[in-house]
């Protein structure tokens, strides 16, 4: 399967829109694409938003950005 999505840049920081699911229904969020993570990570409002708490995540973190630092909760790599 051939996936493709338009993005776009702010600074140094390549932004992609993505539709992100759970229980309770879904969002579309705009998401940093990291070519080297190898987790995803979310704020503890989106994991809410849409059914899940931070008790489901992989681990809890801080994130750092050229926009700053952030609460979040990691999701483990898939595989």
């Amino acid at each position: 399967t051939k996936l493709s999505s338009s993005f776009s840049r702010r600074g140094e920081l390549i932004i992609v829109e993505a539709t992100i699911d759970g229980p309770r229904g879904s969002t579309i969020r705009q998401l940093v694409f990291d070519t080297g993570a190898e987790a995803t990570t979310l704020t503890p409002e989106v994991i809410e938003e849409i059914g899940y708490s931070p008790r489901d995540g992989y681990k809890p973190s801080k994130v750092h950005s050229a926009i700053g630092r952030r609460r979040a909760i990691g999701t483990p790599p898939p595989g």
